[in-house]
């Protein structure tokens, strides 16, 4: 199996720290991140529970920066690939997550992954409204796609 996941530098390192999480604490954190994966721009935590988190991970800023972004890329190409849980346990061990953070990260795809694939295709899929706007001889005039009808 091909490896979806280009093992970096910043990976390695987020995958050390990864492995380092108590393992009852990291599903809960897998967890938050998929319900919150269909969000483009919003953060799947705030920046207070980040700071409850770096204390209760017994995590620096940056550590639980790198472990947020790695997880949620994870969990993403999982999404983007439709991953069955033998090929993301393959994609991990490459990665070489413990076995304990590879079960983790299976029990939250098998929970939550085909709702996180659906709410991306929504967002994905959602129809996009374009506005246009038409200089006619009595001035201007906006209308929108899909409506379609020019307003003159």
């Amino acid at each position: 199996i091909a490896l979806h996941v280009c093992v970096t530098c910043s990976i390695k390192q987020a995958v050390s720290i990864i492995n380092t999480i108590d393992d009852a604490k990291f599903p809960r954190l897998l967890s938050r991140i998929l319900q919150k994966l269909h969000l483009k721009d919003e953060r799947s935590f705030s920046p207070e529970e980040e700071e409850k988190l770096m204390v209760a991970l017994d995590l620096q800023q940056p550590q639980l920066e790198l472990t947020l972004e790695t997880c949620t890329f994870i969990l993403q190409q999982a999404a983007y690939h439709s991953w069955k849980p033998a090929v993301m346990e393959k994609q991990l061990a490459q990665l070489h997550v413990t076995e304990a953070k590879c079960h983790a990260f299976l029990e939250a795809w098998a929970a939550g992954g085909r709702n996180a694939v659906d709410r991306l295709r929504q967002r994905s899929m959602a129809p996009k409204t374009s506005i246009f706007i038409l200089l006619t001889s009595d001035g201007v005039s906006t209308f929108s796609w899909p409506d379609l009808v020019p307003p003159y």
